[in-house]
């Protein structure tokens, strides 16, 4: 969502949560253009909440809020459109201290996800994505508390972009670790998300794959990051972007979602890909 909304003129670095808050004709507009674009699922802009509550830069209520707001947002888009089969997912990211040193409380994470999961589903959503983390104990944390808490489907994806293979998280976290953690935890479905390079992302699909994994999510960037004139851009096209469909269906993805830099314009050009392949 933060590619659409600097199409509006919104600063690069501005909060996106907070930006979406105060601008919902922005966040209607960028939902009408992913349904146009074939999207089957949309995801809340909701990603920084958990950091901003536990650094204390935002009210745990106003958090809260912020999230059911959004989730009802997202749900209302899709009650507006033709396509009603698109389901909605709320979506939490990882804070920034670190239980490996001790800077976090594991109570403390359930208890924070916990009331950020059963804010989304008050808001409407079908499930909730757990997305960006590098820690495992993190996001188990985060799957067991919102399954537990609302008993909505709960995505877990970690960003596997370090090693020498690249299919390893900033804290050593392998694919089939993942996998088998996650799982247990009661994740309907687990993944790798938008890591630095989209390239890194195949790698780690097809050892999820390898581990029985029948549900995978790949979240993947337009290109991999640069930095132009003091901001982070993803160059990539949308006809480049799209070629990655293939490569990453065939590796075992089963969900393909948009990361850093991606437009409606992108994920059209994918969906165009897929729709392609299922009339084969």
């Amino acid at each position: 969502m933060a590619a659409e909304f600097r199409a509006c003129g919104a600063v690069a670095d501005a909060p996106i949560e907070r930006a979406a808050d105060e601008r919902p004709q922005w966040t209607a507009r960028a939902y009408r253009a992913w349904l146009d674009a074939g999207v089957d699922i949309l995801l809340t802009p909701t990603c920084r909440l958990a950091a901003d509550c536990l650094a204390d830069r935002i009210d745990r209520q106003d958090a809260l809020g912020l999230a059911r707001r959004h989730a009802e947002r997202c749900r209302a888009a899709i009650a507006d459109s033709t396509r009603r089969e698109v389901r909605a997912y709320g979506v939490v990211g990882p804070v920034e201290s670190l239980l490996v040193l001790e800077e976090a409380r594991p109570q403390d994470l359930t208890d924070l996800y916990t009331e950020l999961g059963l804010a989304l589903r008050d808001g409407g959503v079908d499930g909730v994505l757990c997305r960006g983390f590098s820690e495992l104990e993190a996001i188990r944390l985060a799957v067991a508390a919102i399954r537990s808490a609302t008993g909505l489907p709960a995505i877990g994806a970690m960003s596997f972009d370090m090693g020498p293979e690249r299919c390893e998280s900033t804290l050593g976290v392998t694919p089939p670790q993942a996998y088998e953690t996650l799982s247990a935890a009661g994740a309907e479905m687990i993944g790798c998300d938008a890591a630095e390079d989209p390239d890194d992302v195949t790698g780690a699909v097809a050892l999820l794959s390898k581990c029985g994994a029948t549900e995978i999510w790949a979240g993947i960037s337009a290109g991999m990051a640069q930095w132009v004139d003091g901001a982070i851009v993803h160059p990539e096209l949308p006809d480049g972007f799209s070629t990655r469909y293939e490569t990453l269906v065939s590796a075992g993805a089963s969900v393909i979602a948009g990361g850093g830099g991606v437009t409606a314009a992108h994920l059209s050009a994918m969906a165009a890909v897929r729709d392609r392949q299922v009339r084969k």
